[in-house]
């Protein structure tokens, strides 16, 4: 059942941004068009009004850097091209090479994977940073600025250091453009940002998320210290492949001779444990071919998931900035408790080996790592049990950093684990009724959200607030969602031209209620007068449609 929504008449009174049509070219989430193409913001109407003040300036400078930037060639915005040919690394290179090689100045891990590779990321660099390293940590897309995505210890650059790092970057791919190497795209560019910026803040080590695929992905051009592959699914199937196993070759791809691998991907015929075929059969012939020892998740080593308590997780409850203080289930922590247990397994060439401890500590020392070491009641501060998973693939990587002299002390891992938060990962905004935000964007972190939703029930309704992407799989996401929704809202974000239309999506919703809202806040306000005090509502779909609505749920909710 469809029908046209009609918001209240307050509706997005909070923020009037999601009701303008987009520029052309220049903005990569909702939060960028206020400083990127002159629309009004704090610091730029003092600078349009010809107040000076160096926030005025700044301004001004950041709005030119991000017209440089959107103006390029940019994949976030734009489907990419379905023949892999248009992608290479050379131009990468070249522009590295000009600006001095930014990426031999820090250690490197490097993560990729269809889902959780975000988060399995912060984890890491969250857990570093505890133990007292300058980390750098690059992630994409960003939610609400630029800055996001470049951050060290926690803290996304400045404005300045955004300014700073545009025009040096402009002016190395100006160089290798005057040689006939061809414009540098957006992710080029920012890939080289990210690392220009590591050099300067002197950081120790440096967690380097890939952006899309791996092989041909412009962050493959680093010589990591340990590589992750967090876990392979259809995704961008356009592009990567139609089989699971295509799509791990090019995941696959950032495996490096002789450094050590950390994978989570698991065969579904295999009951959560690899089978030796399959997309596992893919990273593991790959690191064996390489010489890349290889710990797997299911196989080098397991978790054991604390059983949930009634009507939430093993801690589920509790505030999570900026997210409201409300109780989900009726603990007072965010998060999943957990065990991480070593596993025993005959050792092949190039394998890591794992040990068997009885107690939390170093394990028997392996070929290149000293070895996996048992936790037990660890917790993490990201809810479902599919972040359990990427705190595993985290930990993993600390007890293979160990032998390097990267090391952290298990108590401080432990600290930072449980106090690590990433923005649109089931965050939730407290209120009735509680509103939950997740940048879910595929089949697989669907699946995984509707899981949290089916496991964590609430006594009232659940209304889920969908808008995706075109090339995504919207058919299957729609019918996983419908397993956990009571309603459906359906929207699209207006920062992107990607969007789906919801008038198409609705033929997807099966036997769901479903309304349909164009505009992102007004899709909102129908979905929290749906689902009423007793009920909540669930924001999914898209990085863009979390980007445009976590703002007003940042200025309007307790």
């Amino acid at each position: 059942m469809t029908t046209p929504a009609t918001a209240p008449a307050d509706a997005g009174d909070a923020s009037r941004e999601d009701r303008k049509n987009p520029l052309p070219g220049q903005q990569p989430t909702a939060a960028e068009p206020a400083s990127a193409t002159g629309q009004a913001s704090a610091t730029g109407q003092a600078s349009a009004t010809g107040q000076a003040s160096a926030t005025g300036q700044a301004s001004g400078e950041r709005a030119a850097a991000l017209e440089y930037l959107f103006g390029r060639l940019n994949y976030e915005r734009i489907a990419p091209p379905t023949q892999q040919g248009a992608f290479r690394l050379r131009r990468m290179r070249h522009l590295l090479a000009e600006l001095g090689h930014p990426e031999r100045a820090t250690q490197i891990v490097h993560v990729g994977g269809t889902k959780g590779k975000g988060s399995t990321s912060s984890m890491i660099a969250a857990m570093l940073t505890g133990g007292g390293r300058r980390v750098g940590l690059y992630t994409s897309p960003h939610l609400e600025r630029l800055e996001e995505r470049f951050s060290v210890d926690g803290e996304p650059c400045s404005e300045q250091e955004l300014v700073e790092l545009v025009a040096v970057v402009a002016a190395a791919a100006d160089a290798i453009e005057a040689r006939g190497e061809g414009p540098a795209t957006f992710f080029e560019l920012t890939t080289a940002m990210a690392l220009e910026h590591f050099r300067r803040r002197e950081c120790e080590i440096s967690v380097i998320e890939v952006g899309l695929g791996g092989r041909l992905d412009s962050t493959n051009v680093c010589d990591p210290v340990v590589t992750v592959v967090t876990t392979v699914g259809l995704d961008h199937q356009h592009l990567l492949g139609d089989t699971v196993e295509k799509i791990a070759v090019e995941k696959a791809g950032i495996i490096k001779p002789g450094v050590p691998v950390i994978t989570g991907v698991r065969d579904s015929t295999g009951g959560g444990v690899p089978t030796g075929g399959g997309a596992f059969e893919v990273i593991r012939r790959t690191a064996e071919e390489r010489g890349a020892p290889l710990w797997a998740l299911g196989r080098d080593f397991r978790l054991e998931l604390h059983p949930s308590e009634p009507g939430g997780s093993s801690e589920p409850g509790g505030s999570s900035e900026p997210g409201g203080s409300s109780e989900w289930g009726g603990s007072s922590e965010p998060g999943e408790r957990f065990d991480f247990r070593p596993q025993s397994h005959r050792s092949g060439a190039g394998q890591l080996e794992p040990g068997q401890p009885e107690a939390e500590g170093p394990a028997a020392k392996g070929p290149a790592a000293e070895g996996l070491r048992l936790r037990e009641n660890w917790r993490v501060g990201l809810e479902g049990a599919h972040q359990v998973d990427n705190a595993a693939l985290a930990l993993a990587v600390l007890d293979a950093l160990e032998p390097l002299g990267l090391g952290v002390p298990l108590e401080r891992q432990r600290a930072a684990l449980a106090a690590v938060r990433c923005s649109a990962r089931v965050e939730r905004f407290g209120g009735t009724p509680e509103i939950i935000l997740d940048a879910a964007h595929n089949v697989d972190s669907i699946r995984a959200l509707r899981a949290v939703l089916l496991n964590r029930p609430v006594s009232g309704k659940t209304v889920v607030v969908f808008g995706t992407s075109a090339d995504k799989d919207a058919q299957e996401m729609l019918a996983l969602l419908c397993e956990a929704a009571d309603i459906l809202v359906l929207t699209r974000y207006w920062s992107n031209p990607r969007w789906f239309d919801p008038t198409v999506l609705a033929g997807f919703a099966r036997d769901t209620p479903t309304m349909i809202q164009e505009r992102p806040s007004e899709a909102l306000e129908i979905a929290r007068h749906a689902a009423g005090r007793e009920g909540r509502v669930v924001i999914c779909g898209s990085f863009f449609l979390a980007a445009e609505l976590r703002p007003i749920l940042r200025a309007r909710l307790p």
